[in-house]
């Protein structure tokens, strides 16, 4: 974690004593953050280390809460800032940051060499493929916008680990979700026999941004400045180098573009 650190360079900014960020994070979401209270990890905890800790200088207190908790104190001030996808309700209660913090690749995951992994071989458009059986989860917005848009019709069940299952057993084709979250319970279950991910990210993917509590003691430059840094490790790469270690990391088996 030092090497990685060093690598990045230095931009640190004098910051006063006792200048805390207080960032919550989803307990349960493994690999993205995972874990209660402060012994929350993850790789979007290591990802805020990296950036507000050794590129801004601020000391940061990590907490991992259930989500609905974990949101309700960022928005009465209770911590600072919360790392989610934009929305009108969100804007609300937070400033957004411009820089995405984080893109949650949804991609298609198949069994290996079965007809849907072939036919995503040949083929970027996910509408074509109406005729395989698509898995998803009861009350995935996400997911029912989606297929809605492609005019596709698809199975719910209870959780993605048992759409997977479903894959493995071949009652289920298709399962579109993000690689982070499906590389987990894939790695697990010991599936990475059994079921492939395949290169196509899907243009809907969520972004994550870094949302800044109205209630918080910091304002919005705090914000400007973490836009300015991710911008440079953007041009400069370091950036995606430290997104790719944190994958490596934390076992993600994204497939490769």
């Amino acid at each position: 974690m030092l090497a990685l650190c060093i690598s990045l360079g230095s931009t640190l900014t004098a910051r006063a004593e006792g200048d805390v960020l207080r960032i919550n994070y989803a307990d349960s979401y493994p690999p993205l953050s995972y874990g209660q209270h402060d012994s929350v990890k993850g790789v979007l905890p290591e990802l805020m280390d990296a950036i507000l800790v050794q590129k801004m200088g601020y000391a940061v207190v990590n907490n991992g809460k259930a989500w609905k908790r974990a949101q309700e104190e960022v928005w009465n001030g209770r911590a600072d800032l919360l790392i989610t996808s934009a929305t009108p309700e969100r804007a609300q209660y937070s400033y957004q940051s411009r820089q995405p913090v984080f893109t949650l690749s949804f991609r298609p995951f198949t069994k290996v060499n079965s007809p849907a992994s072939k036919a995503l071989q040949t083929t970027l458009d996910i509408s074509t493929l109406s005729q395989f059986r698509f898995c998803d989860v009861h009350g995935n917005q996400w997911g029912k916008r989606f297929y809605e848009k492609h005019n596709i019709k698809f199975h719910v069940t209870r959780s993605f680990e048992a759409c997977l299952r479903l894959l493995t057993v071949g009652r289920m084709d298709i399962v579109i979700h993000s690689d982070h979250i499906l590389s987990d319970i894939i790695k697990n279950n010991g599936w990475q026999d059994q079921i492939k991910p395949h290169p196509q990210v899907m243009a809907e993917s969520p972004k994550f941004y870094l949302l800044l509590s109205k209630q918080s003691k910091h304002n919005r430059d705090l914000l400007a400045e973490f836009d300015l840094i991710v911008e440079r490790m953007r041009h400069d790469g370091s950036y995606h180098n430290l997104l790719r270690k944190l994958n490596i990391d934390y076992g993600v088996s994204v497939a490769k573009n």
